[in-house]
């Protein structure tokens, strides 16, 4: 399970914000999107028995999936990110993104909504990975 991390503003140049993260990570994010003016990092995590990891991506609101599980490995030819935001148990706003197939397996970045995602895969063939009923998520 990914949790959040508060980390410290360093200056702010024109309406974008220098932050670094406790690991030392310079990234830079429109303050508009920082709620209650506390930003919070997700902090990647790696479910390396069903091939899921989550990464930091370029901007704080935005993490990036990298898929290499059992629709990969059975020779998808093309996966998809199943996502919803809000109670884990009743998702909203749910999309269903094409993945990009990279040299280290399918990966996607996905915006964030209040840090959290709950989410699982698809390939074209309409087979499902969501860790056996128990989907994956992204904050806490």
């Amino acid at each position: 399970m990914a949790c959040r991390k508060k980390i410290t503003v360093l200056e702010l140049i024109n309406f974008h914000v220098i932050i670094k993260s406790p690991g030392g990570i310079i990234i830079h994010v429109n303050p508009i999107k920082i709620p209650g003016g506390v930003l919070y990092l997700v902090q990647g995590w790696s479910d390396s028995t069903r091939g899921v990891e989550v990464k930091q991506a370029a901007y704080g609101n935005e993490a990036t999936v990298l898929y290499t599980g059992l629709l990969a490995k059975s020779g998808a030819d093309q996966v998809y990110l199943h996502c919803g935001f809000g109670d884990p148990t009743h998702w909203q706003n749910v999309t269903t993104q094409r993945m990009d197939r990279t040299p280290r397996g399918w990966e996607k970045t996905v915006r964030l909504a209040e840090n959290k995602a709950t989410f699982c895969f698809k390939d074209s063939a309409n087979n499902w990975d969501n860790n056996s009923g128990y989907n994956w998520m992204i904050g806490t």
